[in-house]
């Protein structure tokens, strides 16, 4: 048997359903997908962040804010699918519980690793612009939290429960380091 070691988050995630023989709805199926491209954006802007020296200028800085617009948008596209999912399904619950548990490390990570290049982004002048889009993608994270909180039971989340107060944290401990605050994260019900 030939062991593959490197597959994309989605046919991970697509693995993992069909192991789990169910087939989610199709928000569910976006979302989880939505769940995987934030996964995908963060490992690519973390590449970016990590390699960074402030030797290499603003332009260098600037690409990588230029990659953590696609963050942004899939952050956006999971809050529209996650709005337009009514009554998830047990497996909608999984595969969202699924995806967010294979995405947190990545944006966890991420966000570590924005913080300790605090000195080198500020050295290039662009912690205003690194402090702007890391309160926009806590706004946004923020809203996609609040709606799975509303939408998926508390017994669903249980696992999930660690990793979202791992990414709250993120954020703060991030704009904490560029001389900010961000918003209170949404409470859980659970």
């Amino acid at each position: 048997m030939v062991a593959i070691t490197s597959l994309s988050p989605l046919v991970l995630l697509v693995g993992s359903v069909l192991a789990q023989s169910c087939t989610p709805s199709s928000q569910g199926a976006a979302i989880a997908s939505n769940l995987a491209s934030i996964q995908s954006a963060c490992t690519s802007t973390d590449s970016l962040v990590r390699s960074f020296t402030s030797s290499q200028g603003l332009l260098a800085a600037l690409n990588i804010q230029t990659s953590e617009q696609n963050i942004q948008s899939a952050v956006n596209a999971a809050i529209t699918n996650a709005g337009a999912l009514s009554a998830p399904t047990a497996c909608d619950e999984q595969v969202i519980v699924a995806a967010l548990l294979a995405a947190a490390p990545s944006i966890t990570q991420l966000l570590s690793d924005i913080t300790s290049k605090q000195a080198d982004f500020n050295a290039v002048g662009v912690s205003s612009i690194i402090v702007n889009d890391l309160t926009s993608l806590q706004s946004g994270t923020f809203k996609l939290e609040s709606q799975v909180y509303a939408k998926v039971p508390c017994s669903a989340l249980t696992s999930a429960k660690s990793s979202l107060t791992a990414i709250n944290n993120g954020f703060a401990s991030a704009l904490t380091a560029y001389g900010a605050s961000g918003a209170a994260a949404p409470v859980s019900p659970c």
